[in-house]
C-alpha cells in the first residue's frame, strides 16, 4: 500500500458550533443540512425549532426528523417537516439508536424498564445494544457484550465489534485496530489496519470505482485502490463526519464537527 500525499479537499469554512450528529436531506434538488435541530446555510446557522431536552441522536426520514434525547421521560420525539408538528410517543426509558428505516428503537439498558421497541407495529422486546443497522434485509445490532447480532434470529455474526456503518451495497465493521468490509453476502472483501471510529464507502470521484474513507480520533483517512491518502490531519477530536455536496458543484465535500468547531473541506476541481 503507498501513501498518496495530494489532496483533493481544502478547508474553506469554519463555525463556531459542534455535534455529534449531522444530517443531509435532498428535496427538490437542494441539500438541507441539519447540525442537531439547526439548519446550516451558506452564510448562517438557523434554529428552525427549539428543544430542551439535551439530544443524543438525529435522524432523517422525510418528511421527519426523529430526536433521541437524555431525558428518560421524553426520551423519543419526531418533527414533522410539512406540517411543522412535534410528535411525543409514550415511551420512557434510556435509547442508544434508531433505524428511520425499520423503525426499530433500540434500548440501550433495562433502566427506567426500557425495552426495545418496533414502532411500525407497536410491538417491544427486551434487546439491549449500542447501534442498529439495516443491511441486505436485515436488522443488526452490537449487544451489550459488544457482538453484532441479527435481530431476527439472534445469531452472532461476529464478536468484538466496536461500530458498524452500512453503504448500498457493503458493511463496515470496525474492531479494535482494523475495519473489516464485507459485501451483501456477508463475505470479507478487505481489511484495513487501524484504530478507525467510522467511515463510509462512496463513489467520491465518479469513475465507478467504490473510495473507503474512514476516520479516528484526529485524522481522515481515503483508502483507493492499493493507494491511502490522509484528507484531514485536525488538532482537536472527531466527533463525526459527513459527506455531501455543500456547494452544489457536483463534486463530493465533507463536513467535520470537532469538539470545538464544525469544517467543511470542499472538492477542488
Amino acid at each position: 500500500m503507498s501513501l498518496v500525499v495530494w489532496s483533493l479537499w481544502i478547508n474553506t469554512k469554519n463555525w463556531d458550533i459542534s455535534s455529534h450528529n449531522i444530517n443531509v436531506m435532498y428535496k427538490d434538488k437542494k441539500s438541507f443540512i441539519f447540525i442537531d435541530q439547526y439548519l446550516l446555510g451558506q452564510n448562517k446557522i438557523d434554529t428552525i425549532f427549539s428543544i430542551i431536552d439535551p439530544i443524543k441522536r438525529v435522524y432523517l426520514d422525510y418528511p421527519y426528523i426523529y430526536f433521541l434525547t437524555r431525558n428518560i421521560d421524553t426520551p423519543f420525539l419526531s418533527y414533522n417537516l410539512e406540517i411543522e408538528k412535534f410528535n411525543y410517543y409514550d415511551l420512557s426509558g434510556v435509547f442508544s439508536d434508531f433505524s428511520p428505516s425499520s423503525k426499530f428503537l433500540l434500548a440501550l439498558s433495562n433502566y427506567s424498564n426500557s425495552k426495545s421497541y418496533n414502532l411500525q407495529d407497536g410491538s417491544s422486546v427486551e434487546v439491549y445494544g449500542y447501534k442498529i443497522v439495516e443491511f441486505a434485509g436485515k436488522n443488526l445490532y452490537i449487544d451489550k457484550n459488544n457482538n453484532l447480532r441479527d435481530l431476527k434470529s439472534d445469531k452472532i455474526i461476529m464478536e468484538n465489534v466496536l461500530n458498524i456503518s452500512n453503504s448500498t451495497n457493503y458493511l463496515i465493521i470496525f474492531k479494535t485496530n482494523k475495519a473489516i468490509i464485507l459485501d451483501n453476502e456477508f463475505n470479507q472483501i478487505r481489511e484495513l489496519k487501524g484504530n478507525f471510529l467510522d467511515g463510509f464507502i462512496i463513489d467520491i470521484d465518479g469513475d465507478n470505482k467504490d473510495e473507503i474513507i474512514v476516520y479516528d480520533n484526529y485524522k481522515i483517512y481515503l483508502f483507493r485502490d492499493s493507494d491511502m491518502e490522509i484528507i484531514a490531519s485536525l488538532r482537536d477530536s472527531i466527533n463525526c463526519v459527513m459527506i455531501l455536496d455543500y456547494n452544489s458543484d457536483g463534486s463530493y465535500d465533507l463536513l467535520v464537527s470537532t469538539k470545538r468547531e464544525l469544517k467543511l473541506y470542499e472538492q477542488m476541481p
